[in-house]
């Protein structure tokens, strides 16, 4: 039967780490909608968002993530979007 030999290489791919690196993208998404919102409320260059960005850049690898998206948002990350 095609699909029960074809089911090892399928199941391999789902449990081999890909599921983790799916997950990354998808949380990476979201995040990178709840900063898209913050821009597009303020403007790029209203109400000092992108200097809020440009610290949070610049602060990139010195502190834990989740401080950094804090900081910039003013709050934590909204998992809605």
């Amino acid at each position: 039967n095609f699909k029960t030999a074809q089911f090892p290489s399928v199941w391999g791919h789902m449990v081999g780490g890909y599921d983790a690196r799916y997950y990354s993208y998808v949380i990476s998404k979201v995040y990178s909608v709840d900063f898209w919102n913050e821009f597009s409320k303020n403007g790029i260059k209203e109400g000092g968002v992108s200097e809020r960005y440009k610290k949070l850049l610049e602060a990139a690898n010195t502190r834990p993530e989740k401080d950094l998206v804090k900081e910039f948002l003013g709050r934590k990350v909204n998992l809605k979007p």
